[in-house]
């Protein structure tokens, strides 16, 4: 687990994560899957494609997350050992 943020009031995050961000200041040498949860259970995915400084994001349609739900940054079981210096943040909008 990279990260755990807890919704402080009811938010979507629209299908495709549209509007989010992710970069590494060092590439990685191979594809980087990092599985984005909703309380355990996935719902997209953040990915570093081999060479590429900036993420690509899926999901496959929006998520509400009440007050109290957890989205999580899930790390690949397997990290790239070139792949550093991440940063993102997932656009989301308040109800």
């Amino acid at each position: 687990m990279l990260q755990n943020y807890v919704f402080a009031t009811p938010t979507i995050i629209p299908a495709g994560l549209s509007g989010s961000q992710g970069s590494a200041t060092t590439a990685a040498t191979a594809v980087s899957v990092f599985d984005i949860q909703k309380n355990g259970a996935t719902v997209g995915t953040m990915v570093f494609d081999a060479s590429a400084n900036m993420a690509t994001f899926t999901m496959n349609s929006a998520a509400a997350f009440n007050a109290g739900d957890v989205l999580t940054i899930m790390a690949p079981a397997t990290p790239d050992p070139t792949l550093a210096n991440l940063a993102w943040t997932i656009t989301g909008f308040t109800q």
